[in-house]
């Protein structure tokens, strides 16, 4: 399911960082919190090769004269709560606001698209593990 959300460019640019933050801090927590057993696990250097690409970018700032343009940005929003379709969410906005974005001249919008543009790239083939490997699956399996 999708919902359509209208926003300001502001106020979509923040809401997609966010998201890219939350998952930043979710892989993260992953991370820190593995089992013993799963400390150098493929899944566990794959947690923390998400959060630090995610935790990677920085929302940047919308300008005062682009702000005062009060573009009005609609997009997509899954209502799914997976990691790759909340990334997709905060990819998908980004994309909306850098084609917004590149039908303004100026340099403000076209240095805002850049920066949107290099932060869409960073994160968009971002490769969220399992929770568990199947190591850990078939330890559950058995204890069950």
């Amino acid at each position: 399911m999708s919902e359509l959300l209208t926003h300001s460019l502001e106020a979509a640019v923040t809401a997609a960082f966010e998201v890219i933050s939350e998952l930043a801090d979710e892989m993260d927590a992953q991370f820190e919190n593995a089992a013993d057993w799963a400390q150098g696990s493929d899944a566990n250097r794959s947690r923390l090769s998400a959060s630090v690409t995610l935790g990677g970018v920085r929302r940047p700032s919308i300008l005062k004269s682009l702000r005062a343009k009060n573009l009005q940005i609609e997009f997509f929003w899954k209502t799914e709560r997976t990691r790759p379709d909340r990334l997709w969410n905060a990819v998908n906005c980004l994309e909306i606001c850098i084609f917004h974005l590149s039908k303004l001249s100026g340099n403000d919008a076209a240095i805002l698209k850049v920066e949107l543009q290099q932060a869409v790239d960073a994160v968009k083939d971002t490769h969220f593990p399992p929770m568990f490997s199947k190591r850990g699956a078939r330890k559950r399996r058995k204890n069950v």
